[in-house]
């Protein structure tokens, strides 16, 4: 009997798509159906986000607007010294000009708005340098457009709006706000001079115009018409073009503006100078960048971080595939080409103060800071993302206007304080001294007719400083003979000593003083001590 065979089913055969590998799999396809579209919804949403970008910008440039006329603080030294020249009659105007070693046109500018608005801290002296400020926003914006795009410039016009440094000097009565507005008018001008040809004449014309006025607004303008010459020079001298001749040619003819001023530039090229500081050192490359970034609390300390960053990436960095930034140590442009612009126009003034011992300041650096900001924005295009770029850009917006909002609660001087206590305490006959002379234009401002104000160690009005032959005069003069001649003026009445250690040449003259008076009056008390002002001093009551 033959064996029974059982046949097994079929087996099935095997799954082809499950051996294909995924990217060789066929797409599926439900008949002839059309892709869906995005919902409406999304589009709305880009909408909306679009919308509100712009109400931040907007709010942020607001904000930076509001700032720039908000000081809570007196004028200082400076800013009094400023009153009290522009409020001069022009002849007299200029003569003090001579004694201050200041150039005059942002002095004549506040002569004319004074005789407008008046002589009030914030609303009347301190509104020029903010309307100056904010009038500068407009060429700012057209000058990064012109040089690093249109997106970029948006970011570097909010940067400056916000920027804590430019808020500083846009609530002073002082000159760097008008800097500030002239080397952005000189950028702008040096632009078309290289770009356009068809208007060439009118392009050589304003950036020989606006170089002009910065050289009558500071004299650190001097170094900057200098970087932009030797700048154009070697352009020229590679390239072999006549734009770049055309920008060299302006640099120079703007020295012609300095011409009628020349015999006051020599006088105090002879007699002011800086006494009050010491000698640059290459430490202030630094510094001046962290300067730039604002002050040194927690928000400011974040602030810097962030800078640096991006001066890096403005430098070296550029946008790279899935959201890399790429960096080049060799600099990429306009970044590398705007930091060796703001660097040059440090270097000369680093250089020159080491070698004259001339003293260097943060404020002075303003003619330096229009490129700097514009390397920032660069900076921040790294951000192929826009998420991360407006992200970046809004931390740095943001912490710049709570930088420049605390800076409006700060104190630059105590002259509020001594000028109540005198007006409270102080008599008719009482003699009020101020060492070093400094210390007394802030005050007398607040008490222009008030008792007899004298200053070390001339025995001259406090309304001003003359810093001509400053220290010499200082370290020549008889600190017993003073503090003689101050007790026989206030026979039988006080003496009312505001005085302060850390002034180059004068803080062993005023110690002595101080001594010298406790020795002639042993009846005497300490009314006010140093605060944490910019502006400090101690008031110390002398008893008959």
């Amino acid at each position: 009997m033959a064996d029974s065979v059982t046949s097994a089913p079929p087996a099935e055969p095997p799954d082809q798509s499950a051996l294909t590998p995924p990217s060789v799999r066929s797409p599926v396809r439900l008949g002839s159906e059309r892709p869906t579209r995005r919902p409406p919804r999304l589009r709305l949403s880009r909408r909306v986000a679009t919308r509100l970008l712009g109400a931040a910008a907007v709010s942020a440039l607001l904000a930076g607007v509001v700032l720039r006329f908000v000081a809570h603080t007196h004028l200082w030294l400076d800013e009094a010294q400023s009153v009290a020249i522009a409020r001069l009659p022009l002849p007299g105007l200029f003569a003090a000009l001579r004694q201050d070693g200041s150039p005059p046109l942002y002095y004549l500018l506040l002569h004319y708005w004074m005789g407008w608005f008046g002589t009030g801290d914030n609303i009347a002296v301190r509104a020029l340098s903010g309307v100056i400020s904010v009038a500068t926003l407009p060429p700012f914006y057209a000058l990064a457009r012109r040089t690093i795009g249109r997106r970029a410039a948006v970011a570097a016009v909010l940067l400056l709006a916000s920027s804590p440094f430019a808020l500083r000097y846009a609530t002073e009565t002082r000159m760097y706000a008008l800097v500030g507005l002239l080397t952005t008018l000189a950028g702008l001008a040096l632009t078309r001079v290289l770009d356009d040809d068809r208007r060439t004449a009118w392009s050589v014309l304003a950036l020989t115009t606006s170089c002009g006025l910065l050289l009558l607004t500071h004299y650190w303008g001097l170094y900057g018409v200098a970087a932009l010459g030797l700048w154009q020079l070697t352009a020229a001298l590679r390239r072999r073009q006549r734009r770049h001749w055309f920008a060299l040619g302006a640099a120079a003819a703007s020295g012609l503006f300095l011409v009628p001023w020349l015999p006051s530039f020599r006088y105090q090229l002879q007699h002011t100078g800086t006494p009050w500081g010491g000698g640059a050192s290459l430490a202030d490359f630094i510094n001046t960048i962290f300067g730039w970034a604002g002050r040194g609390d927690a928000a400011g300390r974040v602030l810097t971080l962030a800078v640096l960053a991006l001066l890096l990436l403005g430098v070296c960095g550029r946008a790279g595939a899935d959201r890399q930034i790429v960096l080049d140590l060799r600099g990429q442009r306009p970044g590398r080409g705007l930091a060796g612009l703001f660097l040059g126009i440090l270097a000369l003034p680093i250089a020159a103060g080491i070698l004259a011992n001339q003293a260097f300041s943060l404020r002075y650096t303003m003619v330096a800071f229009v490129p700097f900001l514009l390397v920032l924005a660069v900076g921040i295009q790294c951000f192929a993302a826009p998420a991360r770029r407006h992200g970046v850009l809004a931390l740095v917006v943001v912490l710049g206007l709570l930088n420049g909002l605390a800076q409006t609660h700060d104190s630059r001087t105590q002259a509020g304080r001594f000028a109540k206590l005198l007006a409270a305490q102080a008599e008719p006959g009482d003699v009020v001294a101020f060492c070093p002379d400094q210390l007394g234009p802030a005050v007398h401002r607040l008490l222009p007719g008030f008792g007899d104000q004298v200053v070390f160690p001339t025995m001259g009005r406090a309304e001003r400083v003359d810093w001509v032959d400053y220290g010499q005069r200082n370290q020549s003069a008889s600190v017993p003979t003073f503090a003689d001649e101050l007790n026989r003026r206030a026979a039988g009445h006080q003496v009312w000593l505001i005085w302060a250690a850390g002034y180059k040449t004068a803080t062993p003259q005023c110690r002595t003083l101080q001594a010298s008076l406790t020795e002639l009056r042993p009846r005497h008390q300490v009314v006010l001590d140093p605060n944490n002002s910019f502006e400090r001093a101690q008031l110390v009551d002398f008893q008959p």
